[in-house]
């Protein structure tokens, strides 16, 4: 058991750590975080999930026990950490935006621009946004995780998307040479 543990995590690691960091904001506090919750999680894993329930299952632990913190013990992250990780491709939300080529310092600068607005959130609508708009999950997982309705994932969402537009809307140069 512990080694197809160890090798599921290592196939999630960076999603883990990614939303780890999301959530609590500090790299430290995400390691803190996530060592833990491994920690707590290897002795629990249902075998039957196997390695295709694996992921949904420890994101749900990962983001239950980091909004228990932050509900609980009155830490308030600062927002998403400056070393966040994110999909290697940032893609466009609009047909015909064109975005600065990966590698240049105007990609790198949407990337800090995105991550800035993430960092205005409350942490439940950044952890909605995350889960679904990052790492790709359908309505129901996220909600899931969360330990909430689809109908509050939805909302949360809707805010969070409502927040993000204008906050990214004012950003001289519209996202560092998008055009």
């Amino acid at each position: 058991m512990g080694a197809a543990f160890e090798e599921l995590v290592g196939v999630h690691l960076n999603d883990l750590y990614g939303t780890a960091l999301c959530c609590t904001g500090s790299p430290e506090r995400a390691e803190e975080l996530l060592c833990d919750v491994l920690r707590e999680t290897f002795h629990e894993f249902p075998p039957q999930e196997g390695a295709q329930g694996f992921r949904l299952w420890v994101l749900e632990m990962l983001a239950r026990a980091c909004l228990e913190r932050v509900r609980h013990r009155g830490t308030r992250p600062s927002g998403v950490a400056e070393t966040a990780s994110a999909p290697a491709e940032i893609e466009p939300a609009a047909p015909g935006v064109r975005l600065p080529e990966p590698g240049t310092p105007a990609y790198a600068a949407v990337g800090d621009m995105l991550r800035s607005a993430l960092r205005s959130l409350d942490v439940e609508t950044r952890m909605s946004v995350w889960l679904v708009n990052v790492l790709g999950l359908r309505y129901r997982e996220a909600a899931r995780c969360l330990g909430v309705s689809v109908q509050d994932v939805m909302a949360s969402l809707a805010r969070g998307r409502r927040r993000l537009h204008a906050e990214l809307a004012d950003k001289p140069g519209k996202a560092a040479g998008a055009v």
